[in-house]
C-alpha cells in the first residue's frame, strides 16, 4: 500500500515538473525573452523602439537613462550585435543580461 502511494506521489511530480516546463516554454515562445539593456560610459541609450532594424522584434517594456528592459525573440547575442553596429558602440558599452520574469512564471 505504502509503495504504491509512493509511486502516485512521484508520477504526480513529474506530470507537474513537465507542465512546468512546457508552460514556461509557451510563455518564451509567445512574448519572448526577457533583458535588460546598459549602456555605460556616459553613452546615452537610443529610442529602441524606433530603430529599423528592431521592429517587430523587440518590445520595449521599460527604460531609464541608461536602462532598458525589453521583450525579444532575439536571443542577446543578436541583439547586442544590432546595437553595436546600429550606435556605433563597442562591447564595453553595451550590455544585455536575462532578465527575471515576474510573477508565477519568474520562480520556475
Amino acid at each position: 500500500m505504502l509503495e504504491t502511494v509512493g509511486i502516485i506521489v512521484m508520477l504526480a511530480f513529474i506530470a507537474a515538473a513537465i507542465y512546468t516546463v512546457h508552460a514556461k516554454l509557451w510563455v518564451t515562445k509567445t512574448f519572448g525573452y526577457n533583458y535588460v539593456v546598459v549602456v555605460k560610459d556616459g553613452v546615452t541609450l537610443p529610442d529602441l523602439a524606433s530603430n529599423a532594424h528592431l521592429k517587430g522584434k523587440v518590445r520595449v517594456v521599460g527604460s531609464s537613462d541608461d536602462t532598458c528592459s525589453v521583450q525579444s525573440h532575439l536571443n542577446d547575442v543578436e541583439l547586442k550585435k544590432i546595437l553595436m553596429a546600429d550606435y556605433r558602440l563597442s562591447d564595453e558599452q553595451v550590455f544585455i543580461r536575462p532578465a527575471q520574469l515576474s510573477g508565477a512564471l519568474g520562480m520556475m
